[in-house]
């Protein structure tokens, strides 16, 4: 778990006031090969279920029906998480297409 993660949780409620206020967000799967696969997603959170708006066919589904392990992001931009003690980092991707 990274260290925003363990330092900034969210509540339950936090949770749902997220889920209940946000309609969009990124869903994740994985394809036949392994690699992944991410869709931008509308979407209703309601009695404790997400409700994904989309075709009923298409790459998702298929990866979905091949494989139920899913990652879902949603978030808001409330703001940055300064640390005034360090300075940021650029990361640098090698990405071989």
């Amino acid at each position: 778990m990274q260290h925003r993660m363990k330092t900034h949780r969210l509540t339950k409620e936090q949770v749902n006031n997220l889920l209940s206020q946000t309609q969009t967000g990124c869903l994740a799967t994985l394809n036949t090969n392994g690699s992944p696969y991410v869709t931008p997603i509308h979407f209703l959170y309601l009695d404790n279920a997400i409700y994904i708006h989309g075709l009923p066919k298409g790459q998702k589904i298929d990866n979905i029906k091949a494989n139920s392990n899913v990652s879902m992001t949603v978030y808001e931009m409330g703001g940055l998480l300064l640390d005034p003690d360090v300075s940021p980092v650029i990361p640098t991707l090698n990405i071989k297409v």
